[in-house]
């Protein structure tokens, strides 16, 4: 790099740049988190850098349509735009201020700066922390942002999240729900918040710490300490499955539109399908409902997925005004 302060500052945020740019194309390799990460621990230039690309990417995607036609004019647009997209931040931090302000949008529409998201059923989405650190969102899913500069948190108020989270030993990254907390200096895990209240953290790669959140100053009931390929279960009045052994890779099969079931009532299948459709799906016959099953089904076709279960299981499905109806089958 070059001595001179101006130039280093400009190499700094080509680069902050372009690892922005390809975090929101896409996944990363585990290569490329443990580059990035030690990109980001190398300077906090880098880490500040970094955030500020990100930021103005999560603005940009969120922006309504004629706000996006009016700052698309400063996105590369000849031959050699694919090469030279990661240079679309910066351009683009000028045009969305511009375009914010001669529009009004900061008086008119404070929502438009909201760090809340959400997925409707059947969806899935990739947001972007300022930090730099990703959570994936599976179906009907709601996440707040609640940190600031210095403070990583969020709260997960319904739904599954698959986290992404960079390495910073002076940032713990915390994930809040009503009575505990799961807090992580830098790794990958899933959290699966259900309907009636269980919660499911899942660790694929490093450790995680999991506690009740009771009083500030009063000691948590229960704590643990999770480690790669290990799963914990738990409802607000305490601990449902303690630290166990599982396949991690099989918890986070829902990004692949996979449900894998290993050795589970029907009934508790059905309900982790509805999370997938809009549609009813009912037992006619109570027998079905305790017979158990395993396998993979897909979450992205209700009929292929009812499909498959009529051959793990004596049933027959039909299909009438929008619902399913589950009947058992004589063999």
């Amino acid at each position: 790099m070059s001595s001179d302060p101006l130039s280093l500052e400009v190499v700094i945020r080509e680069q902050a740049a372009r690892w922005a740019a390809r975090l929101n194309d896409s996944d990363l390799s585990n290569a490329e988190r443990e580059e990035l990460q030690q990109w980001l621990l190398a300077d906090v230039r880098h880490a500040n850098e970094f955030r500020a690309h990100n930021a103005i990417l999560a603005l940009a995607r969120d922006l309504p349509a004629d706000l996006k036609a009016r700052v698309s004019a400063f996105a590369p647009s000849n031959g050699r735009e694919p090469a030279r997209r990661w240079m679309w931040p910066s351009a683009l931090a000028a045009a969305l201020l511009l375009a914010l302000v001669t529009g009004g949008w900061f008086v008119l529409r404070p929502s438009l700066l909201s760090q809340s998201y959400a997925t409707q059923t059947g969806q899935t989405r990739t947001i972007t922390f300022k930090d730099g650190s990703v959570a994936y969102l599976n179906t009907r899913t709601q996440l707040k942002w609640l940190g600031g500069h210095n403070d990583r948190r969020v709260a997960l108020l319904e739904g599954e999240a698959l986290f992404d989270v960079v390495h910073d030993p002076a940032h713990p990254f915390s994930v809040v729900l009503d009575n505990s907390e799961i807090r992580v200096l830098g790794t990958r895990f899933n959290v699966y918040r259900k309907k009636d209240g269980e919660t499911v953290v899942t660790v694929l790669e490093g450790a995680v710490d999991v506690r009740e959140r009771g009083k500030s100053n009063a000691r948590p009931a229960w704590q643990r300490r999770l480690s790669a390929n290990q799963q914990i279960t738990y409802r607000p009045l305490g601990l449902l499955d303690d630290v166990h052994e599982t396949a991690a890779e099989k918890a986070v099969k829902w990004r692949e539109g996979v449900l894998e079931i290993q050795d589970k009532p029907i009934a508790e299948v059905l309900d982790e399908l509805t999370r997938y459709t809009d549609q009813r799906i009912v037992i006619r016959d109570p027998r079905i409902a305790e017979f158990r099953v395993g396998g993979a089904l897909s979450v992205r076709d209700v009929r292929i997925a009812l499909a498959r279960l009529q051959k793990l299981a004596p049933l027959d499905v039909e299909e009438s005004g929008g619902t399913f109806t589950l009947d058992y089958r004589n063999e």
